[in-house]
């Protein structure tokens, strides 16, 4: 036996009749579009930008992926649907994906050094930007083709514990004196680090304008350790007065917390202590359009200003001035501002080896390692 609709379904059923008699077109469309809409297209210029960051050298404090990771949330709120995911990697872990050569793997930009990349022409798109970069920085050029684009850098001086007017020529001219003589043993009276891809010790001998420093080592002014240890140890077996200057470079500053005497070359300083970005051939225009605004982004005098949170320094010129409260950082600074070389955006690894290794022998007076150093000048640095 069939059962008798209830009451309350048959007032229902009247009710949406009614409803949907007495109702306005308009509505109805309106609840029919919901069923009918489609996904809208993603706006132009947009997408998800991976970067790698690569960390080959010591900076000064706070971590650089992190502050690329502050500058590319500045740049996200200012452009609606990009978004950028930022990894870092070791350079040997680096340079085991880059050499695999799978465009499918590689980011879209990269942050880099030199030794990182030698072969530019195969992975990365030429560049072209307008941005006051420091010309010795410009060094990525292939066949007027420019590869990479530098946002930010390192550099070396001299640090004392003793307080001191001595200008670093001065010092150098005159290294014997800073022996530490004790009772029983002498120490000598410079040390230095370096690592696979810089190296403070190579610094010091090429910012020698005078040549004081050939042969320097032959009477224990500078330490047999020189340029064979990491610039951390370095530092710690200056703070053991194991020698009374040490080689240094913006990290040692910080880990001196600014306290001990630092000294910049008048003339000539060289770094190799620089970071670039380049943009990975993919054939995206858009993401390359986009790749190229972020690095504007950063070149800004704003972004520049801001890597006084690393204790690093700027790629563009006229930024003098962001280290007032550090004057150790502020010499730096101006002397990196004009006078200075550095060394090619893809130089190998080797050659920076060789760089090093021609710098130790040149301390122990090897003329065909000043002739080697004389070399490297003219081919590899700008």
């Amino acid at each position: 036996m069939l059962k008798r609709p209830h009451w309350s379904n048959i007032l229902l059923t009247v009710f949406v009749a009614i409803f949907l008699i007495t109702s306005p077109p308009v509505l109805i469309r309106g609840i029919e579009s919901i069923h009918e809409a489609k996904p809208q297209p993603t706006p132009s210029g947009t997408g998800i930008i991976v970067l790698w960051h690569i960390d080959a050298w010591e900076g000064g404090q706070n971590s650089r992926s992190a502050w690329l990771m502050h500058r590319s949330r500045e740049y996200e709120k200012k452009h609606k649907y990009t978004y950028f995911y930022i990894r870092s990697y070791s350079p040997e872990q680096a340079k085991l994906l880059l050499d695999s050569g799978s465009p499918d793997i590689l980011p879209d930009i990269i942050s880099f050094s030199p030794g990182i990349i030698t072969n530019p022409q195969s992975i990365l798109q030429p560049l072209t930007i307008e941005a006051p970069i420091k010309r010795q920085l410009l060094n990525s050029g292939i066949k007027d083709k420019l590869y990479a684009i530098p946002w930010l850098m390192g550099g070396y001086g001299l640090m004392l514990k003793k307080t001191s007017d001595a200008s670093y020529e001065s010092i150098i001219n005159n290294l014997s004196d800073y022996k530490i003589k004790g009772k029983k043993q002498e120490h000598p009276a410079l040390t230095a680090g370096a690592t696979q891809f810089n190296s403070p010790l190579a610094a010091l001998v090429i910012s020698d304008r005078t040549g004081a420093l050939f042969g320097a080592g032959k009477d224990g002014s500078i330490s047999a350790k020189a340029g064979k240890i990491a610039p951390s140890q370095a530092y710690i077996n200056y703070s053991a007065q194991e020698a009374s200057i040490l080689a240094a470079s913006q990290r040692d500053i910080y880990r001196s917390e600014a306290k001990d005497t630092f000294i910049c070359p008048e003339k000539g300083a060289y770094t190799d202590m620089v970071q670039y970005f380049g943009i990975i051939k993919k054939g995206d225009n858009a993401k390359f359009d986009i790749c190229m605004d972020f690095i504007k982004h950063i070149l800004s005098q704003e972004s520049q200003g801001k890597l006084s949170n690393l204790g690093l320094l700027p790629a563009i010129k006229g930024m003098t001035g962001m280290y007032m409260d550090n004057a150790a950082m502020e010499k730096l600074a101006k002397v990196y501002e004009e006078d200075f070389t550095c060394i090619g955006a893809f130089v190998d690894i080797n050659v920076i080896a060789e760089i090093n290794d021609a710098a130790i022998m040149y301390l122990m007076g090897d003329e065909k390692a000043k002739n080697k150093l004389a070399g490297y000048k003219q081919n590899c640095f700008s």
